[in-house]
């Protein structure tokens, strides 16, 4: 929308301090609207991911970027379980759906547990059998998951020799409100990494082509939230709120970012859900 709407002037300045649904949901849904007109039909397909996150303007809008709206192939893919944004509104666009049961990420053990979180209407099927157990590590908030995440990390590089670009981080909370980042640096030379953000954890507006490479000898740390859709070798979980009325639907999405193992570091409360 951005790169569109800039390119065909008719785009205004983001503001230093925009009002996120009025920037998201108005300003940048216009302007594209405004330069498909001057896109001279410049692609015959368009693939959607993470549809669940699109609002249906935004949709509609972007079929009008083909040469033959309506008729050049559109693919999206969404999972309505995963709609954590807003609702997903695919169903409104009149496109034919093709089922995706089979889950070809999560080792078998990992998707047996994230499935218990899951709300949508497929009956999805593991096709891996190997990766471990997830493991639930109970820790109050505070310091005692800073001294457990640290545990757990210094067991996953230096005892197991879990590669640490291998292994993420990922918090319920996000990174401007999370100890976790604040801490950052831990003990033995363990050092969390995330090149989108600044050290207060405040995001620093960076297109997705423009984020800077992981630096070596780091882990990466981001929110369930940012990671949605993304996949890592192991994923750890940590301040994951008891109190949110959508902890199941971030435990889904969570746990299932990990592909060989997960480690959950929760309260009690969260334990006891589990």
């Amino acid at each position: 929308m951005v790169r569109l709407g800039v390119q065909a002037g008719v785009l205004p300045p983001e503001p230093a301090n925009p009002k996120p649904q009025v920037w998201w949901d108005d300003v940048l849904p216009r302007a594209l609207l405004d330069a498909s007109s001057a896109s001279d039909g410049r692609w015959q397909a368009i693939v959607v991911d993470e549809g669940q996150d699109f609002a249906a303007d935004w949709l509609e809008t972007l079929d009008l970027l083909t040469s033959d709206p309506g008729k050049d192939v559109f693919y999206l893919f969404h999972d309505p379980a995963q709609a954590i944004f807003r609702p997903d509104v695919t169903d409104r666009l009149g496109l034919t759906e093709y089922e995706l049961p089979d889950n070809c990420r999560n080792a078998r053990p990992i998707h047996e547990f994230a499935f218990r979180f899951y709300r949508g209407s497929l009956a999805p099927v593991p096709l891996r059998e190997d990766g471990r157990s997830p493991e639930v590590v109970v820790a109050e908030p505070g310091p005692a998951t800073l001294e457990a995440l640290r545990d757990v990390l210094h067991r996953l590089v230096v005892d197991e020799r879990v590669a640490r670009d291998k292994i993420t981080v990922l918090s319920g909370a996000s990174l401007e409100h999370s100890a976790v980042w604040r801490q950052r640096r831990f003990k033995g030379g363990l050092e969390l990494w995330n090149g989108s953000v600044d050290a207060e954890g405040r995001s620093l507006g960076l297109a997705a082509d423009a984020s800077p490479r992981q630096p070596p000898g780091t882990i990466r740390c981001e929110t369930i939230r940012r990671f949605k859709g993304l996949e890592a070798d192991v994923v750890v979980l940590v301040e994951l709120p008891p109190d949110d009325d959508r902890l199941d639907l971030l435990l889904y999405i969570g746990v299932s970012r990990a592909k060989h193992h997960v480690v959950l570091i929760v309260p009690p409360a969260v334990a006891r859900r589990l």
